[in-house]
């Protein structure tokens, strides 16, 4: 999202809906894929802290 607005800021190119959802939808799933993988380390962590 940040892309397509500093992209278009610079007049790069125009603003095009697809090309919003496209940035929208890549950076979305990174911060899911960045969420998952905390929780996976924190449940991780907590099931070597239980059988210590």
């Amino acid at each position: 999202m940040l892309a397509d607005v500093i992209l278009t800021s610079l007049d790069i190119y125009e603003y095009s809906k697809t090309i919003a959802f496209i940035t929208g939808l890549l950076s979305g799933s990174v911060v899911i894929f960045y969420i998952h993988d905390a929780i996976n380390k924190l449940f991780i962590e907590l099931r070597s802290e239980d059988k210590t």
